[in-house]
């Protein structure tokens, strides 16, 4: 699995749903290596900071992904919101 310099963000993140939905262990895994390559395009196209992660930008990754990994991505852009 790649690296990012989001890990610590995503770490983050999975900590919160095992923490607050009870996800398994598996499931956690899924969501962290779907994560994990979505802002690695990201990070790819220049991205240094969350915040600039625009609309546009989570719509041209979801053309490209799989329901899964829009389902999650969703998820935790939600979650990035509150």
């Amino acid at each position: 699995m790649s690296s990012t310099q989001f890990d610590g963000d995503i770490d983050s993140f999975v900590s919160y749903l095992k923490s607050n939905r009870g996800l398994s262990a598996n499931t956690l895994k899924a969501y962290r290596a779907d994560l994990t390559a979505c802002l690695h395009l990201f990070e790819l196209r220049g991205v240094t900071d969350l915040n600039e992660i625009t609309l546009d930008d989570l719509r041209s990754k979801v053309c490209q992904s799989s329901r899964r990994q829009l389902t999650r991505l969703c998820e935790w852009t939600r979650a990035r919101l509150q």
